[in-house]
């Protein structure tokens, strides 16, 4: 089947796997507010919580009139994935991707860390971050530089 989909339960008392629930939390930001969508966007980071939960409860209750805070898969009868999926802009596209690019701490966020630049480590950097200037490269590992 194209599209969106669960591998297990989301929400009040679910298995939680972080796909599943960036999937959900996605899904349910792609809800018009008047439809039973969250009033501020979820963050979209597979981890379950009470703000997750209670959009859940939310969009059942305006979409089906009664809630119990948890999405099943559609194989298991998961009349709340079919109601989401309905809202979706991309339907044909896969489940939302649970593996963000790293962030590393030494790595800034915003104003000079721009990705695939010089000294951005990428996903496949191994955890190092590779600087380059002056005379040579420096690899930079847990604290400890290497030239």
């Amino acid at each position: 089947m194209p599209g969106k989909s669960l591998g297990a339960s989301v929400g009040q008392g679910g298995l939680n796997k972080p796909a599943d629930v960036m999937t959900v939390q996605f899904l349910l930001n792609c809800v018009p507010v008047s439809q039973g969508g969250p009033v501020k966007d979820l963050a979209v980071d597979g981890i379950i919580g009470p703000k997750t939960i209670l959009a859940i409860r939310q969009f059942q209750k305006t979409q089906f009139g009664w809630s119990d805070g948890r999405v099943d898969p559609e194989q298991s009868g998961g009349t709340t994935i079919v109601g989401l999926k309905q809202f979706d802009p991309v339907p044909d596209s896969p489940s939302v991707d649970p593996s963000p690019e790293p962030k590393f701490p030494s790595q800034p966020e915003g104003k000079g860390a721009a990705k695939g630049g010089a000294g951005a480590p990428g996903p496949k950097s191994g955890g190092l971050g590779i600087k380059s200037g002056g005379g040579g490269l420096a690899a930079k590992s847990g604290g400890k530089s290497f030239v």
